[in-house]
């Protein structure tokens, strides 16, 4: 298990699983390789999801998480984990998404805060790439 502080932070996960937790600063956290789980915590945090292509990385929203930004996400591999957020079906998903205007899918909460999914759009992302 890999964490931030409470200041802007940068973490990096290594070969292995790893489990990496953000804070309240705005962090850049950097899955490694194999099956990741990440939480970005309270700031505006940068994602980047591991690019090895045997793994599964799993980026976990929480409330009041802040506008972060997922890099690297492969669709059909990763996961957007919403289980502690009041998205929890497929019809309020579909409420919550949208676009930027780079095409970028986007996922907003009720409770604040978004997710940018870099180089996903709207139309590629579904109900596959979520955990409720």
């Amino acid at each position: 298990m890999l964490g931030a502080g409470s200041g802007n932070d940068e973490v990096a996960g290594g070969a292995g699983a790893d489990t990496i937790y953000g804070a309240a600063g705005n962090d850049t956290i950097f899955g490694g390789e194999d099956d990741d789980v990440i939480y970005g915590g309270s700031g505006n945090d940068v994602i980047y999801l591991g690019s090895d292509s045997y793994s599964y990385d799993v980026y976990a929203a929480g409330p009041n998480n802040g506008d972060d930004t997922v890099y690297g996400f492969e669709d059909g591999r990763d996961h957007i984990d919403l289980s502690e957020t009041s998205i929890d079906s497929t019809a309020k998903l579909d409420a919550a998404l949208s676009t930027d205007a780079s095409g970028n899918v986007v996922i907003s909460f009720a409770e604040g805060g978004s997710i940018t999914i870099d180089g996903v759009t709207a139309g590629e992302f579904s109900i596959s790439d979520v955990y409720f």
